[in-house]
Formats: C-alpha cells, structure tokens, sequence
C-alpha cells in the first residue's frame, strides 16, 4: 500500500524536525523539500528535493535521514517487520519506520 501525502508528509515533518515545504519545484511537480542554505548571489533558498517515495534514491534517503532518528530498540522493532515480508522495498522501509516514529 502507497503511503497518502498526509503520511509522507507526517514522517517527513519528524525526521526532518519540521524544516520541510511542499511545493511546486523542478518540471512544476508538486514536491516535498526542504532549504539548505542561502544562495547569496542569486538571493533564494538553495532547496534539497526529496525524492519520490516510489524511487531508489528514496531508500537511501530513508536510511540517511529517518533511520538515524530510532533509538535502538525502535530500529530493531522497525527491521524485524521489514524482515518478515517477501519484496521489501523502499516502500516497506517507509511504513516500517512510520509505524515506530508516530509511536
């Protein structure tokens, strides 16, 4: 199952410790990012884009960003759900770790 917008967002919002927009942004695709730094010589907000949950590069951003904020005992309890299922995906690592952040 696809996690909605509210739920990407959601866990987006704690993992990011509420520093994420969404917006329109690269080919007016409605996104989720997040400013980095100030870009002084063009004067705006240079963005990180998060990638779409049904790419690769979003498994490797679960585990740069959201893996890290589980204490021990919630990143066991998140990898063993993940273990147990056939095709675990970047979309099982999602559900996985929102199942143990919104706790």
């Amino acid at each position: 199952m696809k996690p909605t917008d509210e739920q990407i967002k959601e866990l987006y919002i704690k993992v990011l410790d509420g520093k994420v927009e969404f917006g329109t942004v690269v080919d007016n695709e409605i996104a989720c990012y997040r400013r980095t730094t100030w870009n002084k010589e063009d004067e705006e907000w240079n963005i990180e884009v998060i990638p779409r949950t049904d790419s690769l590069e979003y498994l490797g951003w679960l585990f740069k960003y959201a893996v890290p904020k589980l204490d021990q005992s919630r990143y066991y309890k998140a990898l063993s759900s993940i273990f147990l299922k056939e095709n675990a995906n970047a979309t099982t690592l999602f559900w996985a770790i929102y199942e143990v952040i919104k706790v």
